[in-house]
């Protein structure tokens, strides 16, 4: 769970094409604890071993505990204050490789919307 959350994360915090958002790294670190991120980030290198690390969760994790690392994904593209388009699309590619609903994805984002109301948090 901890690395598909690194490298989740790490796909998440350079989804917009640049270097990694700081509010996100620093979101990631948070959720993974302190020293846990290596000091310079190689983000094409960790993105690489994300559907290995995909397939690994898929098949021996828990759909519950699927749906919790997607919301912690959630957690570190709001880090900025919003969500790019680029960022949704890779959390979505990772909801559909551990096959965690997407609904439960934007029910992360919105908890507000009357769709969530009835769904137990992600």
């Amino acid at each position: 769970m901890r690395r598909l959350l690194f490298a989740g994360g790490v796909a998440v915090a350079v989804a917009a094409g640049g270097p990694a958002a700081p509010e996100a790294v620093e979101a990631l670190e948070k959720l993974l604890g302190p020293g846990a991120l290596p000091p310079e980030l190689k983000p094409e290198v960790i993105t690489a071993d994300l559907p290995g690390r995909i397939a690994q969760v898929k098949k021996s994790v828990p759909p519950l505990r699927r749906a919790q690392v997607l919301r912690d994904l959630c957690v570190i593209a709001r880090a900025d204050g919003h969500v790019s388009d680029a960022e949704l699309a890779v959390i979505q590619q990772i909801a559909a490789g551990v096959e965690v609903d997407l609904s439960l994805v934007t029910c992360a984002f919105d908890r507000t919307s009357s769709e969530c109301a009835a769904q137990p948090p992600a």
